[in-house]
């Protein structure tokens, strides 16, 4: 359990105090990571926590994209009915095996997650085509669920329009439904969209559980690895 400073968001209204709650991260909980430098999240598992401090290995991306003791990143993870966002600040990093991150949490957000059910972090591409679109439109989808997924394109639309998603699965040809666009975020050169499915035969109905399923295999064995 990591104690935090409550700083709850309810109903799209943020609320501060000092009242001392907590949030159940502990080893093998999937986390994923922003920091300004990185384009998109990066998936890991919590190693371990002590006090107000969460550890986890090193991402490859970390050296790469040069990230160091003292920056600020974000940290965010699903649990029951809630998203937490978390931010904190890299406070040491390990040189030698296991090569740990530590991170100093600062601040904790709690949002009600209205998707009916988990989300996967994907990297797929797709096409985005609806009636008041005069072209098929470039997206890639960042996560997916039975319910709903969430992409970024380059264009703007409408929140509350209605779209027809064509998503391409390796090794499986496309995924077809039809969405409502829920949440509309502006992000640096690109619109980033909630989505909810609204529309899916029996067919994709099909394909979108095979794929859940082996994004959820590939969870599991990911976590797997990241404890041994």
């Amino acid at each position: 359990m990591v104690p935090v400073n409550k700083n709850f968001a309810q109903n799209n209204k943020v609320f501060t105090g000092n009242t001392p709650c907590s949030i159940n991260i502990t080893k093998g909980t999937v986390i994923s990571i922003k920091h300004p430098l990185l384009f998109e999240p990066v998936l890991t598992v919590v190693q371990k926590t002590e006090g107000n401090n969460v550890f986890f290995r090193i991402p490859d991306t970390f050296l790469k994209y040069n990230i160091f003791k003292g920056d600020q990143i974000t940290i965010q993870t699903l649990q029951d009915n809630y998203e937490y966002v978390i931010q904190g600040m890299i406070s040491d990093i390990e040189l030698q095996y296991p090569r740990q991150v530590q991170v100093s949490i600062d601040k904790v957000d709690r949002y009600k997650n209205k998707r009916k059910s988990k989300r996967y972090l994907t990297n797929l591409q797709a096409n985005i085509s609806s009636a008041d679109i005069s072209r098929n439109l470039y997206a890639i989808v960042k996560n997916i669920s039975d319910s709903g997924v969430s992409a970024v394109i380059r264009e703007q639309l409408d929140t509350d329009s209605i779209v027809v998603m064509s998503i391409c699965i390796p090794d499986n040809g496309l995924l077809e439904f039809k969405a409502k666009i829920i949440r509309n975020t502006r992000k640096a050169n690109y619109y980033e969209y909630g989505m909810e499915i609204i529309k899916i035969d029996e067919g994709n109905k099909s394909l979108l559980s095979k794929l859940i399923a082996s994004l959820n295999k590939n969870e599991k064995e990911y976590i797997s690895e990241c404890l041994r």
